[in-house]
């Protein structure tokens, strides 16, 4: 009987992971040769559609770029190769797609504040230089009348008191967030701060409902908060920011929700070095002549086919945000 039981496990165990290989398997594209590490190369096998989802390929993604480099990846210049090999024609509508939806930081800021947003949703990674860039950079060029946090009311309200008397740093999902805070009011002294965060009762409340996830009750909370005519941007990990099944964002922009008519604007804030798509995005880019290290995708929905061709369908995780800021790695612009 012990031998039965071992072998059906051991046929289980097989046909998953024949399941598994059926499900990501993709056919090996070998990079070839990069000079940044010589006499070296790497083949990417199984590269699923999208470089953000647990369990693909686990270097596609640092935890922390502060502390360790990049892994060895060369999908960037595999693209520049297809783009290279391409007919004048083709290369060219690549180029004109690119002029017409790569923006520099100063231009994009400027359309930003003459863009009338009600609501801005600004989907991160919870990281130290993530925060830092969105208070050198983004909040002190983007003022807002109300940010919501992804945080409860209560520690909400310590943070900003820690913050007011010059705490150096507030710890908010393993990341500082008082610089946020104090640049927030610094571009607005009459700024509003507001956690909105699933309180404890509505978790209880929604787990005895079984009436899904938590973006639910983050919905509510900002829709309590929310003051037509003031300018609101929420601080949010990315993925409630994305436009895709039932998400924060597109609870907020669905027919019949509270903010149904607000101009809405959803984007995602990404390290030049963090992300296997950022990173090589980025890559490509300075192969093909862009030198800023700082720079904006908008109207991600028309980059070019062939983009998304080169780089193994990896950029269509760009088309779930209007628009995609990429910056260097470091402070940011002080």
């Amino acid at each position: 009987m012990y031998k039965v039981v071992i072998a059906f496990a051991s046929l289980v165990i097989v046909a998953m992971l024949l399941l598994r290989v059926h499900m990501y398997g993709i056919p090996v594209v070998h990079l070839a040769d990069s000079p940044i590490a010589e006499g070296f190369k790497e083949s990417i096998r199984g590269v699923p559609a999208s470089g953000f989802q647990p369990g693909h390929l686990l270097r596609d993604t640092l935890k922390n770029d502060e502390q360790q480099g990049a892994p060895f990846t060369d999908i960037g210049r595999f693209a520049y190769r297809q783009f290279s090999s391409s007919p004048v024609v083709l290369r060219s509508e690549v180029m004109s797609n690119l002029d017409g939806l790569i923006a520099t930081l100063p231009d994009w800021y400027t359309w930003l504040n003459n863009a009338d947003v009600d609501f801005l949703c600004v989907g991160e990674s919870h990281q130290d230089n993530y925060r830092r860039f969105l208070a050198r950079s983004f909040f002190r060029e983007y003022p807002v009348d109300i940010l919501f946090l992804e945080a409860k009311e209560l520690p909400t309200t310590m943070m900003k008191l820690r913050s007011a008397v010059g705490e150096k740093e507030i710890d908010l999902l393993n990341a500082d967030i008082a610089e946020v805070i104090r640049a927030t009011k610094a571009s607005n002294p009459d700024s509003r701060i507001i956690g909105i965060e699933e309180s404890s009762r509505q978790e209880s409340v929604r787990l005895n409902d079984g009436s899904g996830g938590r973006d639910g009750s983050i919905y509510v909370n900002i829709v309590q908060h929310y003051q037509p005519g003031a300018t609101h941007a929420a601080l949010l990990g990315a993925l409630h920011c994305n436009d895709h099944w039932d998400w924060l964002y597109t609870r907020l922009e669905s027919p019949g929700s509270a903010l149904e008519h607000a101009n809405l604007l959803n984007i995602r804030v990404m390290s030049r070095n963090k992300d296997l798509l950022s990173r090589e995005f980025s890559r490509f880019l300075k192969l093909v002549g862009y030198s800023q290290d700082n720079y904006v995708i908008t109207k991600t929905d028309m980059l070019h086919p062939k983009l998304h061709d080169w780089f193994l369908n990896l950029s269509d995780n760009f088309t779930k945000y209007e628009a995609v800021v990429v910056f260097d790695s470091g402070a940011g612009p002080s």
